[in-house]
């Protein structure tokens, strides 16, 4: 086999084990940049979580506080039609799309 031969098949395996440790170097950043995203995700969800539970806890507060100006029926109901106005209108906007 020529020297030449030899080089080329070196310069080959040199190539092929760069490439092999650009695939794994790529593999271990994107494991790292998944597990980031995870745990970012835990985060946002944790506190929406306690988002939701002091919004449900203002929507309390609010019957609470209309105690002995209406019954409870009437509290319940008026709550209730204020967080449905509302919802609807958050879904609306949201599905008009963001704006620009």
């Amino acid at each position: 086999m020529s020297s030449e031969a030899t080089s080329l098949g070196r310069a080959l395996d040199l190539a092929q084990r760069v490439a092999v440790d650009e695939l794994r170097l790529l593999q271990l950043e994107t494991r790292e940049q998944v597990e980031r995203s995870l745990w970012r995700a835990l985060w946002v969800a944790a506190g929406v979580f306690s988002l939701a539970l002091a919004w449900l806890a203002l929507v309390a507060a609010a019957v609470v506080a209309l105690k002995g100006r209406m019954p409870l029926e009437a509290r319940l109901g008026l709550v209730a039609g204020c967080q449905a106005v509302l919802g609807a209108a958050l879904v609306g906007v949201g599905l008009r799309g963001s704006p620009r």
